[in-house]
């Protein structure tokens, strides 16, 4: 079987077509995004994301359209303008965006996957709970004879030995 071979232009042109796939009604067809032609479009696209970044994304997100915008000022000021390389920098410029959100996700699932069933904290936790509750249930068995100025007195001798709430935590306890 003979397939073509994708070249850079094709994967340019392919992403310049805009393709909407959260809506295959014929109603919500999203027109594709103008052709770029020069350095000053992506400028302008990159002022406007930006301060619209500046008020509904965080801090972070911003400063990265921020420095993606100076570069393409900086870029414009030592380079001849020509509309396939403003075609290829838009391109290249997307990817960036592409790699700087993965890798948000990327953070999100790192974060996300600490909260697990089988996380070792969580389960020395619940461990520690029924054995105090069992050992306040047995406790209150055995006192229920006794009067309240002995109950007091073995209030103090808990679950947990005296030594270990006087050693400081290490670094990686947390």
């Amino acid at each position: 079987m003979h397939c073509k071979r994708v070249l850079l232009n094709d994967e340019v042109a392919a992403e310049e077509r805009g393709v909407n796939l959260w809506d295959f009604s014929a109603k919500n067809s999203i027109q594709p995004p103008t052709e770029t032609n020069s350095f000053a479009d992506i400028i302008s696209a990159f002022a406007t994301l930006h301060k619209f970044a500046q008020e509904f994304y965080n801090p972070v997100t911003a400063d990265f359209i921020a420095t993606a915008r100076d570069f393409m000022i900086n870029y414009n000021d030592h380079a001849k303008s020509d509309p396939s390389m403003a075609r290829l920098l838009t391109f290249w410029v997307n990817g960036k965006f592409i790699l700087f959100r993965s890798r948000l996700a990327t953070l999100g699932l790192e974060v996300a996957a600490q909260f697990t069933r089988s996380d070792d904290k969580l389960a020395a936790l619940r461990d520690s709970q029924h054995l105090l509750a069992s050992s306040v249930s047995s406790g209150k068995q055995r006192q229920h004879g006794q009067d309240r100025s002995q109950r007091s007195t073995k209030q103090g001798s808990g679950f947990i030995p005296p030594t270990v709430f006087n050693t400081p935590p290490k670094a990686e306890d947390g």
